[in-house]
């Protein structure tokens, strides 16, 4: 290769080649596979007898005109904008800044107070996006060298949030930063599973390395999780992490014995982290009282009957902006759905249903299309842990999930939570503009 670069005419080549190609980072792809292409016919000129210098000049006329070329890579690796994804944020944040403000309008009529519920929607969906736009505009591909030390960074900040996060219903979840909470648990999650798509995957674990990297990847994760009684985020990182393996493996059978063994150690952890008997009753019955909430719809059933009702009564065209929240607990949160179909009808409903329907299947044909594999993982276990937030919010109104405090993504009011998912989303775009690239082999995993 290095006989290449010296070459004045194989130099003039990738130039003008490159003239054609708008974006750096596909013209240094494109430069990169033509080196390639190029030492290859060189080194088998060689072999035939052909100086080294001359064979390279005998290479590049063999690589045709430099014009054609870069015209036709340029639409090959061209970066990608999708317009479509952009669309439904958009109409998603749209409807949750409607929605907080109905909520707001309605809730200062019956509490006789302001809480803001609009302004604070508004400057979290305003710097999300612009934390989007960072994230889109930076190559991911440089976060790879990243990965451990992000994985170690979301430790960290569990043990943080355990020991200075504020108590709420006997968990610790919360931080407090400023006037606002953020969920130091959900921030940890997300940077351990991004952290972990840029490691070693299954596939290259040996016997003991793979013992160790289980221990530090998912078993003390998930002691951290259960500790701090995040049992819902501990869902989230479960099933990323069963995703990230899935991608990872080399067959059916070694993806099969990990998962095996994943699901007995957490059911372990589980057991000893909860510690008694009265208290595995009691998380059970939490999950599965939305399977029977008519024995208790003033009680444990309360938020399920209610959401059902709310639901059930609304009609096509629901009851108006001003229908009360009294009946519906966290209306702008938790129940945003059942409240939005209260006031505005089914079609409401079909209509954020839909959105969302489509912005998780975007993400998915983005995954799909990813050449680069670190890319790929990346965008998959996002769109596992925004897919499950999207459906659980959903169908906990529908009285199909128990009702758990999950939100809807980019709707409901989330204050800190809405800058995160914007984050997020910032990093699915930056991996969806580059995905024609070819896939980096050049740097390494932790």
């Amino acid at each position: 290769m290095k006989y290449i670069s010296s070459n004045p005419e194989a130099g003039k080549f990738l130039h003008n080649v490159g003239k054609h190609i708008k974006s750096k980072e596909a013209r240094l792809a494109v430069k990169a596979e033509l080196e390639s292409h190029i030492a290859e016919l060189a080194d088998e000129l060689v072999e035939e007898g052909v100086e080294e210098q001359e064979a390279v000049r005998q290479a590049v006329r063999r690589m045709g005109e430099p014009s054609g070329i870069g015209k036709e890579m340029q639409k090959i690796y061209r970066p990608v904008i999708d317009l479509g994804l952009f669309t439904i944020l958009f109409i998603l944040l749209g409807i949750g800044l409607f929605a907080m403000y109905v909520i707001g309008t309605v809730l200062s009529e019956q509490m006789q107070t302001n809480m803001g519920l609009f302004n604070k929607q508004l400057f979290f969906a305003a710097s999300g996006c612009l934390a989007a736009a960072v994230l889109w505009r930076l190559d991911y591909r440089k976060f790879k060298w990243f990965s451990s030390l992000l994985f170690g960074a979301g430790i960290g900040l569990m043990l943080f949030t355990h020991i200075f996060g504020l108590q709420i219903n006997g968990s610790k979840q919360y931080l407090a930063l400023g006037g606002f909470a953020i969920n130091g648990m959900i921030v940890a999650m997300f940077m351990l599973l991004i952290g972990a798509a840029g490691m070693k995957p299954l596939k290259e674990w040996g016997l003991t390395e793979g013992v160790k990297r289980y221990a530090l990847q998912f078993c003390l994760p998930m002691f951290l999780f259960l500790w701090a009684h995040a049992y819902v985020t501990s869902f989230y990182f479960v099933l990323g992490f069963f995703t990230l393996l899935w991608l990872g493996s080399s067959s059916l059978k070694q993806f099969a014995a990990i998962v095996s063994t994943t699901i007995v150690s957490a059911v372990v952890l589980l057991y000893f982290m909860l510690g008694t008997s009265a208290n595995l009753s009691y998380v059970f019955h939490r999950a599965t009282i939305f399977l029977r909430f008519y024995d208790d719809p003033a009680g444990t059933g309360y938020a399920t009957y209610n959401a059902l009702e709310a639901i059930r009564t609304a009609g096509w065209w629901g009851h108006g902006s001003a229908a009360s929240t009294d009946q519906l607990p966290f209306a702008y949160n938790d129940s945003l759905f059942a409240y939005m179909i209260s006031s505005y009808g089914w079609s409401m409903g079909i209509l954020i249903a839909s959105a969302s329907l489509a912005f998780l299947g975007i993400i998915g044909f983005i995954a799909s299309n990813v050449r680069d594999e670190y890319g790929k993982r990346i965008v998959s276990v996002l769109l596992v842990v925004l897919g499950i937030q999207f459906v659980w919010a959903i169908f906990m109104c529908l009285g199909w999930a128990p009702f758990v405090g999950v939100s809807i993504p980019f709707i409901s009011y989330g204050n800190t939570m809405l800058f995160i998912h914007l984050a997020v989303f910032g990093l699915i775009i930056s991996v969806g503009r580059r995905r024609r690239l070819p896939h980096r082999k050049t740097i390494p995993t932790g």
